[in-house]
């Protein structure tokens, strides 16, 4: 997403899971990450555990754990979030 010729943030999907979700710490709690997360068909992702914020926004959207799983190369925990298709 381009916001005064800055790029502020950016979604990746493969299918319907989240590969990624980043936006600018300065563009961060203005909506971004909400309009970008909108604009996608997004049923599924990872988060680390340890990322408090990112998992509050994801539950805040519909998200729900499914599971978890240990990261190989980092070795910290993921949790695996889901939410049904959204009608409409």
């Amino acid at each position: 997403m381009i916001e005064n010729g800055q790029l502020q943030g950016f979604i990746s999907m493969l299918g319907t899971e989240v590969a990624a979700l980043f936006v600018h710490p300065f563009s961060q709690r203005m909506g971004l990450g909400t309009r970008l997360l909108a604009s996608q068909n997004a049923l599924s992702l990872e988060v680390f555990e340890a990322n408090a914020p990112a998992r509050a926004f994801y539950a805040k959207h519909g998200f729900r754990q499914a599971s978890t799983r240990r990261h190989e190369e980092a070795g910290l925990m993921l949790c695996c979030l889901t939410r049904a298709p959204i009608s409409g």
